[in-house]
């Protein structure tokens, strides 16, 4: 490597690193938000695709027998979505049953 061209590597190198340590020292504040951490919690959850998973765990996770009154009421997976819903906090969901 050539002596400029090395002095021009450490000049930039030198550069970029006075420009990085600066704020690496100071701690960063948490972003504000006008969210609850409820709703916050809420969102990581699904963003990340754990809720995802534990829902599709509890709908499919494993095959199961039927009780009798699924056949003349609802199917136990109507019932979880119908919950699920809600707990997202749409009151508007309902069951049709036929």
């Amino acid at each position: 490597m050539h002596t400029r061209t090395r002095g021009s590597f450490l000049a930039i190198l030198l550069i970029v690193v006075s420009l990085l340590l600066p704020s690496a020292g100071r701690a960063q504040d948490p972003l504000k938000t006008p969210l609850e951490q409820e709703v916050l919690t809420l969102l990581t959850n699904e963003i990340s695709g754990q809720m995802a998973f534990n829902n599709m765990v509890k709908l499919a996770g494993a095959p199961w027998l039927r009780e009798v009154e699924e056949f003349t009421d609802t199917f136990y997976e109507a019932g979880e979505l119908y919950n699920l819903v809600q707990g997202y906090g749409i009151d508007t969901v309902r069951l049709d049953r036929y």
